[in-house]
């Protein structure tokens, strides 16, 4: 398809960030911007928005949507039924407590595809992704490590050889914060440091509870054909493992025998485990196959930036399977 018609449900940094690539990347200005949605309300317009229209859209407040010339205060799931786009991306926020599901219901009603950076969906609802018949319209490498191939390799990559287990560490503000408890930080201390810093939000239960690490490793073993929600994940917080001494992350595991185990909390890594690598803002997994090699992954964990980068990349893969 040539001129695909997309939405867009979240309009905050990742969104914002995307709908930005799209008016610059000459590669990218092929799609017809029907819109977006904030929590708030969306300003959507069923012909498409021309070029200076969604500049303009850049310019408005966070929340603000509703209030342009073309706001309303719609449901997503009711704009999708009425709009016919060919792709929804979902760039919300993850709320574990009310995962947004909705779009991905509607998925039996219509022919779009989904392109999603969001999280919790899929970590409450692993079914979307595995045995799911329509699972060849849900693109989700934008979820988490969007500046490496992981699920590109977990999922194509390695075809034939089955994938035993996967570890990694995913979370920047765990990483921060285990890195001043090796340096003598109490976790209070450490945690005003992540908040007065910007790397943590004034109320991060999401990662310092290592929630999030769970979230991924539930999404990891929905790849590899586990259905394992975040509730079943085996998970410890900061706080319950503060210590001062070793080289401490938070990984997450799926570790496949004859049954799925997965994991997430806070770990010594001993001297010459690749995990040591995650440093800063630098995710890290490992990849082992059932014929004994081990797969080093390496790189951004993601932004803003290479979240919608990858979402963009998603995208085109939707594309191409539209006709």
């Amino acid at each position: 398809m040539d001129n695909p018609r997309i939405l867009l449900l979240g309009f905050g940094n990742v969104g914002r960030t995307l709908t930005r690539i799209l008016l610059e990347n000459t590669s990218a200005r092929n799609y017809i911007y029907l819109g977006a949605c904030d929590s708030k309300g969306c300003s959507y317009n069923p012909r498409g928005f021309r070029r200076e229209e969604i500049r303009e859209l850049l310019e408005v407040p966070r929340g603000g949507l509703v209030e342009t010339v073309y706001g309303a205060r719609e449901d997503p799931g009711r704009l999708i039924e009425e709009s016919y786009p060919n792709i929804v991306v979902d760039a919300r926020p993850s709320n574990y407590g009310e995962p947004h599901k909705d779009i991905y219901e509607l998925l039996n009603k219509g022919s779009y595809h989904i392109v999603t950076a969001n999280k919790a969906p899929l970590a409450r609802n692993p079914e979307l992704i595995v045995d799911n018949p329509l699972r060849n319209r849900l693109h989700y490498r934008a979820t988490f490590m969007a500046g490496t191939p992981l699920f590109d390799v977990i999922t194509y990559g390695l075809l034939g050889r089955p994938v035993v287990k996967v570890r990694g560490v995913f979370n920047t503000t765990t990483t921060f914060m285990l890195t001043l408890a090796s340096q003598g930080y109490s976790f209070d201390e450490a945690l005003g440091k992540a908040i007065s810093e910007g790397i943590a939000e004034p109320d991060p239960p999401l990662d310092v509870e290592c929630i999030d690490p769970a979230a991924k490793a539930s999404i990891i073993a929905a790849t590899l054909g586990y259905k394992v929600p975040l509730e079943r994940v085996n998970r410890r917080g900061l706080r319950d493992s503060w210590v001062n001494e070793g080289f401490i992350r938070c990984v997450s595991t799926v570790q496949v025998n004859k049954e799925v185990k997965v994991t997430a909390f806070p770990t010594i890594l001993e001297p010459g485990d690749p995990l040591r690598l995650a440093v800063g803002k630098r995710n890290v997994a490992t990849v082992d196959v059932s014929d004994g090699n081990s797969i080093l992954l390496s790189g951004s964990g993601g932004g803003p930036y290479q979240t919608a980068m990858t979402l963009l990349s998603d995208m085109e893969k939707a594309k191409s399977q539209l006709w």
